[in-house]
């Protein structure tokens, strides 16, 4: 699958700052006071509710498999439209820094919920951070309902909800080789989900992966979207299947069909595994 909104992680920050106390307490769900990352966890979360389809990156990867081109920025496999920072990055890698000025020269777009920085690599360098976030490209908005906002009017998810989803409502979405889509959506939020969602696509299916079986939800209309009733008890989870124009025919072929359970075998292979260095910071 294709995630186009890359969120970089503060990873970087806990290595300046100063920790006097553990005051975490994981279990009951207490965050730690230092660094204080609830602002950033708050947004993360935000995104997740309103089903924006977004990967965590991580300075180390982004140094050894990171590059832009074309204004997309690319690792390994996965390419990005647009990357978002937050005032909670402290510090930061140069090569980051460097990364999203060559990404946004040639067209891709950085936006950041407050201003970070204004350390590089553990030393001050306020003019570096100057210099990044006053590019053409770069967008700072004063808190995140500012950046959901931008995003609703500037970019498209995958799927929509017509009204606002509790957090704790989380999807997965996978393409496969022959262009379907499988969206595997779950509610841990403690509430009952009963609204309307949107699709893209041709026509739909509600996969039962207990049995197999399949069955046909909706068409798409002139514009090739889809709706249906989205309904989500507390602690249910759905599979669905969305088939794009490709298979339209193939699909409405299958529709005339009893429907009979999906059963399909597929071995288990490892094409390749690539060892990272070790992660670790020497202290002189």
């Amino acid at each position: 699958s294709r995630e186009r909104v890359l969120v970089l992680n503060p990873t970087m920050t806990g290595f300046i700052a100063p920790r006097n106390e553990d005051s975490s307490q994981l279990v009951y769900n207490v965050l730690a006071k230092e660094p204080n990352m609830r602002p950033f966890l708050a947004m993360l979360q935000d995104l997740r509710r309103m089903q924006w389809d977004i990967n965590l990156g991580y300075e180390t990867i982004l140094k050894k498999h990171g590059m832009s081109a074309g204004g997309k920025l690319t690792v390994a496999q996965q390419t990005y439209d647009v990357v978002i920072l937050h005032e909670c990055m402290k510090n930061m890698l140069p090569s980051t820094i460097e990364l999203l000025k060559e990404f946004m020269k040639q067209g891709g777009e950085v936006l950041s919920v407050g201003r970070p920085g204004c350390f590089l690599s553990g030393v001050k360098a306020e003019e570096t951070y100057d210099e990044l976030l006053s590019m053409k490209n770069c967008r700072i908005f004063s808190d995140k309902d500012e950046l959901l906002a931008y995003l609703n009017q500037n970019y498209e998810r995958y799927f929509t909800v017509k009204t606002d989803l509790p957090e704790g409502v989380e999807s997965i979405r996978r393409e496969t080789e022959d262009g379907r889509e499988f969206y595997f959506i779950t509610n841990h939020s403690k509430k009952d989900v009963d609204s309307q969602a949107v699709f893209k696509g041709t026509f739909m299916e509600e996969w039962n992966p207990w049995d197999g079986s399949a069955k046909i939800l909706a068409s798409g209309d002139k514009e090739k979207q889809i709706s249906i009733p989205f309904q989500l008890k507390d602690g249910e989870s759905k599979l669905y299947c969305v088939y794009q124009e490709a298979l339209a025919n193939a699909g409405c072929a299958e529709q005339e069909k009893e429907q009979q359970p999906v059963k399909k075998e597929q071995p288990l292979t490892i094409e390749k595994i690539t060892p990272q260095d070790e992660n670790t910071w020497p202290l002189k």
